[in-house]
């Protein structure tokens, strides 16, 4: 499918097919759902109403979808390195010798194979939607370049025949350069699919293929799908929870970054919810499963992505939806011409001359590039500026936003833990012993302790005893004494006398001394980035609200929110209530952009009418994305609002002038002011006409390099 009217025809032959109540296309990933009578229902009527559409379709238990996508994309990839491999010299050739006969052959050459070899995607298309009564832009492209291409090999053995030195102009150099145009444009938009795709096969490569059954004391390796809700699994250190569960046995920490995007590990007890896709970093447990593989969090992610990135997508570009009219128009258009001149003086070469002009001088060509030249202009100047931007639909849609919803967690923060404040209760500490203690630990914690005291310690010491307690903290014995390093439940309450009951609630708090006795405390916070507070102002100057959307603890984020002039909070969001979050506010009539770094982010993304990534965020954020920032500073997005608000001014203007030219020229083209003035447009005036459309979008589109 090459545009929504594709879509659309898919959707109706499919709905109309025997049992099928329900047909749904998702354009964004090519995919049919259907909801159907069991008993009145067969898959090969299906097939064969969608085939006598123009299209086919495959099951997807007998191939790999991505790697289907993959092939689109290279195939159309190969067609489009063809064309422009032909059309430039063909262009090179018609600029300079355009009535030179040895030249016309030499473009009849080139022109050949770019029209049926790279051009044939649009004559079958065209085909199709004649058959169908559905045209669109194909059918437009389809017939400019066919009737400029025989005309032209008509007009070359006329030449070839005449002794003549001026020779009639041949139109073989637009018939292949509109080819060559419109391919480009589909392939940017073919690689942007497959890109989404392939980041949602990596999203759920996540999911364990296997799980340790455990039944009668008994532990058997099994593949997810055979497992079922109530079954007990094992989960070893260092592995991915494969299903969603409840812990039952033992105590661990786990990672939860990719759902909450937060870099404090969890401490998990039983009774406690782990999700698929998440890492067990502690010691092993035994989970009850409570989500069949196809119902976790991490499956209902992926699906939601692409539900999100298919209602997303628009209904069909301007350029389709004046064709839907512009097209049979045109066609109506060249026909009467015909048929005017053959009533007014019976002159068949005056009759095809005008209809040939006609066509030309509607060719779609300043229609298509009117997008994709502004947009390659536009990314020019955002990549200068760190902004990478997919689409012209992001830059429009960017410019109406009024509702900014950002991530925490290394988006307005740098996403890593660090000491903000150390407080003694003793005079002599004993650090190299705190050292010494986290340098065994492999938590983020620990890290930023070993980091902190690094040039305050000399040599590390030596114990004789050393525990780590996952979820809790480091226990030691060094000369006979017993020290602690972690949480106040590593201590006996009589330590906690005369310290201030509201120290937690300014961040994570490690203590350390001996378990009666605390020698002092350390509070941890995630470093603000230092433009987050201006980009934060510069929002609310330009009427743009925010909120902080986070999986993060209450009391962090409102320290961090309150710290950046932020009023709106929402905090320990799972991903899917972030993208509830949005769809509320749409619903309200809001225009939201999603600012966001994990792909914990990538579902309310996806729903976000614009999507936003950190350069240094995962790859299937940045893929859904709309836009990435390379270099993580959030005053770019200042930047790309700005330019979207020119991008979409200047993508306009060439829409307006390109449709504008068509509707001013055409009725010159087909003779109508013929009988005033007995003048009748050249064809090639009518393709030089054309060109200068062309030209006069793309130097307008090269405004947007400043």
């Amino acid at each position: 499918m090459s545009c929504a009217a594709c879509a659309s025809s898919v959707e109706s032959m499919a709905a109309s097919t025997n049992g099928v109540k329900e047909a749904r296309v998702n354009f964004a990933t090519h995919q049919l759902w259907i909801t159907y009578d069991t008993y009145k229902f067969s898959p090969d009527e299906l097939k064969k109403n969608i085939q006598a559409a123009g299209y086919d379709i495959i099951w997807s238990e007998q191939a790999d979808p991505f790697d289907i996508r993959r092939q689109e994309y290279v195939k159309l990839l190969h067609q489009t390195l063809v064309a422009f491999a032909l059309a430039i010299p063909l262009m090179i050739v018609g600029m300079l010798w355009m009535h030179e006969h040895w030249a016309q052959w030499i473009s009849a050459l080139l022109a050949t194979p770019l029209v049926f070899y790279s051009g044939r995607v649009f004559h079958l298309k065209s085909f199709k939607g004649l058959k169908t009564l559905t045209l669109g832009m194909d059918v437009l492209v389809s017939m400019s370049s066919l009737v400029a291409y025989f005309y032209s090999v008509i007009v070359l053995f006329i030449n070839f025949q005449s002794n003549s030195h001026h020779s009639v102009h041949v139109y073989f150099e637009p018939a292949g350069m509109i080819i060559a145009f419109i391919l480009l444009g589909k392939t940017l938009e073919e690689r942007a699919r497959y890109k989404a795709s392939v980041s949602l096969r990596n999203l759920m490569q996540l999911q364990e293929p296997y799980a340790m059954l455990v039944k009668d004391n008994i532990h058997e390796r099994v593949p997810v799908s055979l497992i079922n809700c109530g079954d007990k699994i094992l989960v070893p250190k260092g592995t991915n929870f494969p299903l969603d569960g409840v812990i039952t046995e033992g105590v661990t920490t786990v990672d939860e970054s990719m759902i909450t995007g937060e870099f404090m590990p969890l401490d998990k007890k039983p009774g406690d919810r782990v999700f698929a896709g998440t890492r067990n970093q502690g010691s092993s447990v035994i989970i009850e499963v409570v989500h069949l593989v196809n119902e976790t969090l991490l499956a209902v992610m992926v699906q939601r992505i692409q539900e999100a990135q298919g209602s997303k997508a628009p209904a069909q570009q301007l350029a389709d939806k004046v064709s839907a009219v512009f097209v049979p128009i045109i066609l109506l258009i060249a026909i009467f011409t015909w048929i005017g001149w053959m009533l007014w003086n019976g002159s068949f070469e005056n009759a095809i001359y005008s209809m040939v002009a006609v066509l030309i001088i509607s060719c779609p060509c300043a229609m298509g590039l009117a997008t994709p030249v502004a947009i390659v202009a536009a990314i020019g100047n955002a990549s200068r500026h760190g902004i990478l931007v997919k689409n012209a639909a992001a830059f429009d849609r960017l410019s109406k936003v009024n509702y900014f919803v950002i991530d925490k967690t290394g988006t307005l923060t740098w996403g890593k833990p660090q000491v903000a404040e150390v407080i003694w209760k003793v005079d002599k500490p004993a650090l190299e012993i705190l050292y010494s203690m986290e340098l065994h630990a492999d938590h983020p914690l620990a890290r930023a302790i070993v980091s902190y005291f690094k040039s305050s310690v000399s040599h590390p010491v030596t114990f004789s005893e050393l525990t780590i307690i996952p979820g809790e903290g480091i226990t030691s014995v060094y000369n006979g004494i017993t020290y602690v390093a972690g949480k106040s439940t590593l201590f006996q309450p009589d330590a906690f006398q005369n310290i201030h009951s509201e120290i937690e609630k300014k961040g994570t708090v490690v203590y350390f001394g001996v378990p009666q006795r605390i020698f002092g405390w350390i509070i941890f916070e995630d470093q603000v980035k230092p433009e987050a507070r201006e980009f934060i102002e510069q929002l609310h100057r330009k009427q743009i609200k925010v909120i902080m959307a986070t999986g993060d603890q209450e009391i962090t984020a409102r320290n961090i929110a309150q710290r950046l002039g932020i009023h709106q909070v929402y905090a320990g969001l799972l991903p899917n209530e972030k993208a509830t979050l949005i769809q509320s506010l749409q619903k309200q009539g809001a225009k939201v952009a999603m600012v966001g770094d994990g792909i914990n982010d990538a579902e309310s993304m996806a729903r976000a009418d614009v999507s936003i990534a950190m350069g240094n965020g995962s790859d299937v954020a940045q893929d859904v994305a709309d836009i990435t920032l390379i270099k993580n500073d959030l005053m770019k997005i200042v930047k790309a609002i700005d330019l979207s608000k020119k991008t979409t001014r200047i993508i306009r203007q060439n829409l307006f002038w390109a449709f504008g030219y068509n509707v001013a020229s055409i009725p010159i083209a087909a003779g109508m002011f013929y009988p005033f003035t007995g003048w009748q447009l050249n064809p090639m005036i009518a393709a030089a006409a054309m060109a200068f459309s062309s030209i006069s979008v793309v130097l307008n589109s090269l405004r947007l390099r400043s």
